[in-house]
């Protein structure tokens, strides 16, 4: 220990009958320890010392030094806890450290022990490190009816904390802070026989409690979100150059929020929904469902975390309760870790929707979205072959492929919207002699799609990756294993629709 440490120790204990209590807390409870020092001084204001580990360090001082010596001259060192974030720099790990390092307490069980090192809480639940020590709840007295001063006292006198300020009272052994009979060894205490002293302890135990309270007037004690949401936790660094967040990310919703999904994620060892990013995708992909809802908070997270303006256009889907619901990036957490949490609010909205009802719309819609593709990959079939010759240049087919995935994802967020990012409109609108057409559709969409997109993104992120070959034939095979399904579509679109005119002009009514 050096000469400095040596002196500022000597300087704490430089009268060995005082009692020195070192009181550890949140800079949001001071209230309370204020509270516990007073209490605790009053049972002998000429030997308690009391070291609040942020109140009693003055402006100017060396903070770690400062803490260190007290925490080594300590005879006491006692915890509050309220459940609320601790400062960084004084956390009951590096405090408990030191103290039982100077008290000998080199054994779990010693510290479980160790009367002398506990925690105050009101807490149901402890952090890890204090639970591993004394540790003391505050429980307020409840009145059934007219408070009746008798049994408030037997309630605070049979209290844990009671049991504090007894043992507080009788150190140390041989020089007591208070005269007063000593607990029975093996047995339980001796208060009741000393009414006088009982009353005052009563009294110490209900002024904190009440403290306590006190403290937790500012808590929420409900908290209602008016919107649905997710919670994305990325772990993982988002470099510059990534497109995507990573598969494992972490997406943690109340069971309102998966229900629209069509998700239900088993509950985790703390009860919590949790699933991951990839997960999520997998289970819409295998449900037919399309997931252009998820690319656009993609697009959003990865522009956020880029520091750039969202620049991805607003979509809407429909959910499994009917409903359409725009997702929103609300907001987003950095950690020092480089870890980041993103929420994502679903806001209900009105669809997109053509006049009539729900069947007519969707066979119009069916229309529109399959002559999109049959106009962009089999009636310009050859112009986009053109532009992905070998004679243009690499600046223009890049470009080439990304409008290629561009108007993919353009027809999945207008399908979206309408409401088709799952075949149920669908099916309806056909009929039941339809189903399987209909479904199959869906069913060889996600595939295709998928290798096509991640040959193309290859080929962006590495041109020399992927010749221009490869991708001419890639988008081929799309075309080729899309289009049988394409033509049924607009036959199936263009009879129903035939059908339904041909019964309403017979019977406009």
């Amino acid at each position: 220990m050096s000469d400095a440490r040596t002196s500022e120790l000597e300087e704490i204990k430089n009268d060995p009958n005082d009692v020195h209590v070192f009181i550890s807390y949140s800079h949001e409870d001071f209230g309370i320890a204020q509270c516990l020092q007073d209490e605790l001084t009053a049972v002998n204001p000429d030997r308690v010392r009391c070291f609040l580990d942020a109140y009693s360090i003055r402006s100017g001082e060396e903070w770690h030094s400062k803490i260190i010596a007290n925490l080594k001259a300590a005879d006491w060192l006692v915890f509050l806890y309220t459940g609320r974030e601790r400062r960084p720099y004084d956390f009951c790990g590096f405090e408990i450290g030191i103290f039982t390092s100077v008290h000998s307490l080199d054994t779990s069980r010693k510290i479980t022990d160790a009367a002398r090192l506990l925690c105050i809480h009101d807490t149901g639940g402890l952090p890890a490190l204090l639970s591993m020590v004394q540790n003391r709840r505050i429980r307020p007295y409840q009145s059934d009816g007219p408070l009746e001063a008798t049994k408030e006292l037997d309630f605070y006198v049979d209290s844990p904390l009671a049991q504090f300020f007894e043992d507080f009272y009788q150190y140390p052994a041989n020089t007591p802070l208070r005269r007063m009979l000593k607990r029975i060894p093996g047995g339980g205490s001796q208060l009741r026989e000393m009414p006088n002293i009982a009353a005052e302890i009563a009294d110490r135990v209900k002024r904190l409690t009440i403290k306590f309270q006190e403290a937790r007037k500012n808590d929420p004690i409900s908290e209602k979100f008016y919107q649905v949401r997710i919670e994305i936790d990325i772990r993982d660094p988002l470099a510059k150059n990534k497109n995507d967040i990573p598969g494992r990310s972490t997406v943690t919703a109340m069971q309102e929020a998966f229900n629209l999904l069509g998700l239900s994620p088993d509950p985790d060892e703390d009860g919590q929904l949790k699933t991951t990013w990839e997960q999520m995708k997998t289970s819409l992909e295998t449900n037919n469902e399309t997931f252009a809802w998820m690319d656009k908070v993609e697009d959003d997270i990865i522009d956020a975390a880029q520091q750039r303006n969202l620049r991805s256009p607003e979509i809407t889907f429909r959910a499994h309760d009917g409903q359409f619901y725009r997702p929103l990036l609300a907001r987003q957490t950095i950690y020092g870790s480089g870890a980041r949490k993103f929420s994502v609010i679903f806001v209900r909205t009105l669809p997109r929707q053509f006049v009539g009802d729900e069947s007519t719309s969707a066979l119009l819609i069916g229309l529109i979205l399959a002559s999109r593709f049959r106009f962009t990959f089999i009636e310009a079939a050859r112009e986009l072959m053109e532009k992905l010759g070998d004679d243009v240049t690499d600046a223009e087919f890049q470009l080439a492929c990304r409008q290629i995935i561009y108007d993919i994802e353009r027809m999945e967020h207008e399908s979206s919207e309408f409401g088709m990012n799952s075949p149920d409109l669908f099916q309806q609108a056909f009929g039941p002699e339809n189903h399987e057409i209909v479904n199959a559709f869906y069913e060889i969409w996600f595939p295709v799609r998928k290798d096509l997109f991640a040959l193309i993104e290859r080929r962006l992120e590495d041109p020399s990756a992927v010749s221009r070959e490869n991708v001419r034939e890639e988008i081929k095979k799309f075309t080729n294993t899309v289009s049988p399904y394409n033509r049924r579509f607009l036959e199936m679109c263009l009879q129903r629709y035939t059908l339904y005119l041909k019964g309403w002009l017979k019977n406009p009514a």
